[in-house]
């Protein structure tokens, strides 16, 4: 079996938003992936260009801000702790803020000017005369309350739940957060609520406020449903439906999954998390994500799991491909008695075992190759399997995807490769295009020193980028009473590896892929963020 580890020094996490910096040389660029202050007053940008005025709300962005704490430095891109910014646009003009997140980890942190709370990459000291027996104590407690010692430093997404806006991780806790002020107003642990241990930071929500996610308990892979509430956001949260991993102590990570409407998919994935590692090292205090807890399985392939919305019925076919990594699914769809799902997927995880901070912000060019990522269309035929006498069981005329059926009774999916650009980060005109079928999407470039539309029919791609700029992932905002899927603008939060020259937001017409407008913001440290949200004006 081949397993592949990270190398000694470097963390294992993966999502891959944070290959972000590799465009500069060293000599030239300044560092991107540092701590900044926060930024609480107001602060107006200069407009270049023109804003469209009926572009009105708030961008609000998430990502580590704070990477030291006393003599102690974080290790991994996603420990730093979560700052939260945002850029507010009313009526052609734009205004800059920002605030720390006050989650308990951020609050131990900065009482005891040291690192308290392990995080993915970097092990916290929470008494540095903490003896191996109460080290077992620890361990004990965690095996009744699964979060004991978790950070709730929820720094990776914001995203609607009903009214409200969340701000989450990848742990059992998420915070409520005030749009308007950014503030914290409640931190909520998900396994008092509903029975999960850790949810992932890409929900899927629908028009009525429901939202689905997936995570990990006791059962294996949990789907889980939040309806809308006139009460707490959590109050109506059930398991749709648990799935064994096909090995327990080694179950595939997820980051994300797809929606149509009418079921969910998720991947089971040869990036493996090593549940006895998690509990020998939790034993000797090396925190709850450490760097040798993953490992890749270039002999385990990828199945999807298909479940029913309405039951959490999981469906009987089973679906697999050849091994890789998925992080961000694109979107999905039904078709014809067919699921249509397209993802950004890696060769492997090899990429994602090299996040350490003091690399991100070396010259990284070398780092490249190993960053391999593919937009990739898989066809499920869930409908059609009585009705074929063997061959390609896809019927669809506008994909070369292709579905087998497997002496084992198994269907082997093969995708295509959907652009001619490869990107990541994906994002979509979510509101009205999520769960059906579309055209467009939109992404951050394998080297994110530049931004792609993709036109997933034609598989031709527009491409915006500018020397000594790092974007952000791109986020679509439609224009009101739009007719067509891609009217409207991009709005991406641009750094300059220049220390000279000024962060800026930068807009895009998304039909034309053209420059608007740039809100620069001179004097201002805006941090490397991750993923984020546009809320609209409520007027």
């Amino acid at each position: 079996m081949a397993l592949l580890r990270p190398p000694k020094r470097l963390s294992w996490y993966l999502p891959l938003q944070l290959r972000l910096c590799l465009s500069t040389s060293a000599s030239t660029r300044a560092e991107l992936f540092k701590s900044v202050p926060e930024q609480p007053i107001p602060v107006e940008g200069t407009v270049k260009g023109c804003v469209p005025d009926w572009v009105n709300g708030k961008l609000i962005r998430n990502g580590p801000g704070q990477f030291e704490f006393g003599d102690m430095k974080y290790n991994h891109y996603f420990d730093g702790q979560a700052l939260l910014h945002s850029f507010t646009i009313q009526s052609g003009k734009v205004t800059y803020t920002s605030k720390f997140l006050q989650s308990d980890t951020y609050k131990r942190n900065m009482a005891a000017n040291r690192i308290v709370v392990s995080e993915f990459g970097t092990l916290g000291v929470p008494d540095p005369c903490q003896t191996i027996f109460q080290r077992f104590r620890s361990y004990f407690s965690s095996l009744t309350d699964p979060s004991h010692d978790m950070s709730d430093n929820c720094m990776v997404n914001v995203y609607p739940a009903g009214d409200k806006y969340i701000a989450a991780t990848e742990t059992d806790f998420v915070h409520v957060i005030s749009p308007e002020t950014l503030e914290s107003e409640e931190r909520i642990q998900l396994s008092k609520h509903v029975a999960v241990n850790t949810a992932t930071a890409h929900p899927h929500w629908e028009p009525d406020g429901t939202v689905y996610n997936f995570g990990f308990s006791s059962g294996g892979y949990t789907l889980i449903k939040i309806p809308p509430s006139q009460h707490h956001v959590m109050d109506k949260a059930s398991v749709l439906c648990n799935v064994p991993p096909k090995n327990r102590l080694r179950p595939g990570y997820n980051h994300s999954f797809g929606a149509t409407e009418n079921y969910l998919i998720f991947l089971e994935q040869p990036f493996q998390m090593d549940i006895s590692n998690i509990l020998r090292n939790k034993i000797l205090n090396k925190g709850v994500l450490a760097k040798d807890f993953f490992m890749w399985d270039d002999n385990t392939q990828v199945r999807f799991y298909v479940v029913e919305k309405n039951t959490g019925k999981v469906l009987d076919t089973k679906f697999v491909t050849s091994p890789c990594l998925v992080l961000h699914h694109i979107n999905a769809y039904e078709d014809n008695g067919h699921i249509v799902l397209d993802v950004c997927a890696h060769k492997d995880g090899s990429a994602y075992f090299t996040l350490d901070v003091d690399d991100l912000n070396a010259d990284a060019r070398s780092h490249h190759n190993q960053f391999i990522v593919k937009p990739k269309r898989f066809v499920l035929p869930i409908g059609l399997l009585d009705s074929t006498d063997g061959g390609n069981l896809v019927s669809l005329d506008y994909t070369t995807a292709t579905a087998e059926l497997q002496s084992d009774g198994s269907i082997m999916c093969k995708p295509e490769i959907i652009s001619d650009r490869d990107f990541e980060l994906p994002r979509i005109n979510y509101d009205q295009y999520n769960g059906k079928p579309y055209q467009f999407a939109y992404g951050m470039s394998g080297t994110f020193e530049g931004l792609v539309k993709a036109d997933l029919k034609t598989k031709k791609s527009l491409f915006w980028a500018e020397d000594g700029c790092n974007v952000s992932e791109p986020v679509f905002v439609g224009k009101p009473g739009c007719s067509q899927e891609d009217e409207g603008v991009i709005l991406s939060a641009v750094l300059q590896y220049e220390e000279n020259k000024p962060p800026f937001l930068l807009v895009l017409d998304a039909q034309s892929f053209t420059e608007l407008s740039r809100v620069e913001f001179p004097g201002i440290q805006m941090h490397r963020d991750v993923h984020g949200i546009f809320v609209p004006a409520k007027n």
